[in-house]
């Protein structure tokens, strides 16, 4: 059997080799067949042997055999698929030979040994995993799903054999029947006619084995990266002639039949384990990237939709949860996974694990792990009111999260107590804040050595998972889980800002609790998930002083983390390899505070310690004279400030403090770049939230000014302009656009417009940047006015330049070649 295998399950290694050969795939080819070959060669003396070595032997056994050596070297030698379907008929008889391993009839009580479900399977895989031969896999598999080659598309016992199949297991019977055939055909030869007529229909009965004989092996390893190979090469829609009839059929329609009989033959047959073998060889990472994320996301689909619609009861054992976590983990990582495919993936092990029975209390850093592969759900900014239905909504209305909850609260009556889930949230949350859990199994000490405030991307995947967990709980309180450690870890803050930077990695994990709670809203207001509301002024009251002095630790702690990291050294280790590589990730860690400034903002509307502290921090970034800071720290700090929620006096004179601020590099070296970056980066993004109140309100001509050099000066900067900063700098582009069109200002003309706009829409921004300027371009250019306007300016002058019809031909041009 491994001899005809090739060395390999079927002959080849994978679905990719029979899609993109490259020299080391077709060596591996040919030495499979070599092997294959040689297999046959001796299979037929080891056939040839049995009959001569002994007289007792079952002449249909010896039969069996020799059809599947014939059935064999057709399949190995012949490529034409109009020749491999003629002997479809004969593997039909086979299949429907082949014994059970629970039948007794085994090697030692006869001979030779009849055939087992192993030989079928090398058969069947030879052509389904043919190498360079799409049509012949194509029209192989859609057979083997009708059911006509050889397995039949039931549970129940084979259908009864035809009578020339019965005549070759029984000699006598053929004896017999041949002897009357002769008599018939003396006496009545029209009649023979007729018979042999009703004996060729009855040949074309379908014969074979039942399907829960089919193998988790064959099915993962052979079936599936057949069908995986085929929408690439030949597509799975199959068109053939039987009878003079053109049969259409769809493979991804028959397989999906196939499936659901299989798991449906293994729930009526009560076959828990064996459904359990199959997710556990699924679940392995070899299997998963072994077919397109198409078809993986396609099964585990189907398994989903099996288990949450059957009375089957598959327990899950505790090594399960560990091999899929991370065998999604490292899948859904992958830089090429379609956000579609990855939400399919997610909600499908999602009901998977909470369609299983638990077998005990696994390990918390696999439920860690496995909630991590969720994203937290994007809510609305607006405050939750007391007794709002909306709490939980993010839960009622995603089946992800359903199921979840689901598995969670399995995993809570597995447990040794009642508030074991609960418990165990506080526990971890702790633990996490202290780094124990981090250090253990998460970030194995990455991101803990440099004592910054800064966590690793594990550490803020586990944080967000233990914020879900006790999101997910029910019947807790996550307000009364997460806010002990909070409150331990920003309790640090002051000692961080006497110098003791030891403390701050507590300090930053307490403050990735603290943003994920108010990103799902469950922590805001008075710290157990309310926002109190004064009914005679209906306002909302400010949280209590306990909760203001906390948030007062984790602002000062975010604006001394900006002041920290303007102050990195060109030989500092952290910022080691290429001055742009340097740039991102210290552009990319600012915006991670002024990203937490602004959840703080929104978890906390009422708070009045936050904004006066971002006051003062912004009007001691804007002071000029002795104690005047650098033009970076000015407006990096005012970027922060602002986008915490610092509210300025006179926002048009803090625009143009601003807007005239340049650069001054401290001096040459690798250090110019990212300071640079950060300081075009800090100086738009700080622009674009001020200007956009300046031109609502009452216009006036420093205003009209302002947005007249605003666009200008950002139109010119978009070729030195960072790609972090690209955004902002178009915000400051749009927001100046829109001020000029509402005042009916010509100096910002719309050609000028729309080169600036599509210069920034040219560059290297991520999909989501693109489409957000996408969508900014179309509701700025195409609105009713502007087309009203330039349709009067073309009436009254045909020829004059029309450049919103130019920029809608240019989207029309950059219509699925470009980004978005």
């Amino acid at each position: 059997q491994t001899w005809l295998k090739g060395g390999s399950v079927g002959g080849i290694e994978s679905s990719h080799a029979t899609a993109d050969n490259d020299a080391g795939d077709d060596e591996a080819i040919i030495l499979n067949e070599l092997l294959r070959r040689r297999g046959l060669y001796l299979l037929k003396i080891l056939v040839e042997a049995e009959k001569a070595g002994d007289d007792k032997l079952n002449p249909t056994l010896v039969a069996n055999w020799n059809r599947y050596l014939a059935c064999m070297e057709t399949m190995e030698m012949e490529n034409e698929p109009h020749l491999i379907l003629q002997v479809w008929e004969t593997v039909q008889d086979l299949a429907a030979s082949v014994v059970e391993p629970d039948s007794g009839a085994t090697a030692a009580t006869v001979a030779p040994p009849p055939l087992s479900w192993e030989w079928m399977h090398i058969l069947w895989a030879r052509v389904l995993l043919s190498p360079d031969m799409p049509p012949l896999r194509k029209a192989s598999l859609c057979h083997f799903c009708e059911g006509k080659a050889g397995l039949l598309l039931s549970n129940a016992t084979p259908v009864a054999e035809s009578s020339e199949a019965s005549d070759e297991r029984n000699p006598d019977n053929q004896q017999q029947r041949a002897n009357k055939g002769k008599k018939q055909n003396q006496k009545q030869p029209q009649q023979s006619k007729k018979k042999k007529g009703k004996g060729a229909k009855a040949k074309t009965e379908v014969r074979g084995m039942p399907l829960y004989m089919m193998t988790n092996e064959f099915v993962i390893h052979v079936i599936l990266p057949c069908f995986d190979s085929l929408e690439q090469a030949v597509g799975t829609h199959y068109h053939y002639e039987e009878g003079g009839t053109t049969i259409k059929q769809d493979l991804t329609k028959l397989l999906t039949d196939l499936m659901k009989l299989y798991f449906q033959g293994m729930t009526e047959r009560q076959e828990q384990e064996k459904f359990g073998d199959f997710m556990d060889i699924m679940f392995e990472f070899e299997a998963l990237t072994a077919i397109r994320l198409k078809t993986a996301t396609f099964v585990l689909d189907l398994v989903a939709s099996h288990l949450q619609n059957s009375t089957m009861q598959v327990t899950l054992h505790k090594s399960f949860f560990r091999q899929s976590s991370d065998a999604l983990s490292k899948l859904l990582s992958l830089g090429y996974v379609v956000p579609a495919y990855r939400d399919s993936i997610a909600k499908s092990f999602a009901v998977i694990l909470a369609c299983g029975d638990v077998e005990s209390v696994i390990d918390v850093h696999v439920v860690l792990d496995a909630l991590k592969l969720y994203p937290l759900p994007s809510l609305s900014s607006s405050p939750i009111e007391a007794g709002s239905s909306d709490s939980v909504s993010w839960i009622d209305h995603d089946t992800s999260y359903k199921s979840l909850q689901a598995w969670l609260s399995k995993l809570e009556q597995k447990g040794p107590s009642k508030d074991w889930g609960t418990t165990l949230a506080s526990t971890m949350a702790t633990a996490f804040v202290d780094g124990i859990l981090s250090q253990s199994s998460v970030s194995s000490g990455s991101g803990t050595e440099n004592q910054d405030g800064s966590c690793s991307q594990m550490e803020l995947n586990a944080g967000k998972s233990i914020v879900l967990f006790s999101a997910l709980l029910q019947g807790s309180s996550p307000s009364e889980q997460l806010w002990p450690a909070i409150n331990k870890g920003l309790a640090l803050a002051p000692a961080v800002a006497m110098g003791n930077w030891s403390q701050s990695d507590k300090v930053g994990r307490a403050l990735v609790l603290l943003e994920t709670a108010c990103k799902l809203q469950l922590i805001s207001g008075n710290g157990n998930g309310d926002l109190v509301v004064d009914k005679t002024s209906n306002q909302m009251m400010p949280p209590p002083p306990s909760i203001e002095q906390l948030l007062s630790f984790a602002t000062n702690f975010l604006l001394l983390r900006t002041r920290s990291l303007l102050g990195v050294s060109d030989g500092a280790s952290k910022w080691e390899g290429s001055r742009s590589s340097a740039a991102k990730r210290i552009t990319a860690s600012v915006l991670a505070v002024i990203g937490s400034m602004q959840t703080i903002k929104e978890g906390f509307p009422s708070s009045l310690v936050v904004p006066d502290i971002l006051d003062r921090a912004l009007e001691r970034a804007m002071t000029t004279g002795e104690n005047e800071a650098s033009p970076l720290e000015q407006v990096s700090v005012a970027f922060a400030a602002i986008a915490g929620g610092a509210t300025p006096k006179n926002q048009l004179a803090v625009c143009r403090q601003l807007f005239e601020i340049s650069y001054t590099a401290k001096g040459g070296g690798r250090g110019a770049q990212w300071e640079r970056s950060l300081f075009q980066c800090s100086k738009w993004g700080s622009l674009s939230l001020l200007a956009k109140d300046l031109f609502t309100d009452v216009a006036s001509n420093e205003t009209d000014k302002f947005m007249e050099d605003l666009f200008k000066e950002a139109s010119g900067s978009v070729e030195a302009c960072p790609t972090e900063g690209i955004v902002f700098l178009f915000d400051c582009i749009a927001i100046a656009t829109k001020a000029g069109v509402v005042e009916g200002d010509n100096k910002i003309t719309m050609k000028k417009v729309v080169e600036a706009m599509f210069a920034a829409l040219d560059s290297e921004v991520s999909s989501s940047d693109a489409v957000k300027m996408l969508n900014e371009i179309c509701s700025t250019l195409f609105n009713e006015e502007m087309l009203l306007a330039e349709a009067k300016r073309v009436k009254a002058k045909p020829k004059v330049v029309k450049p919103i019809r130019n920029a809608l031909r240019r989207l029309r041009d950059m219509a699925g070649r470009q980004r978005p």
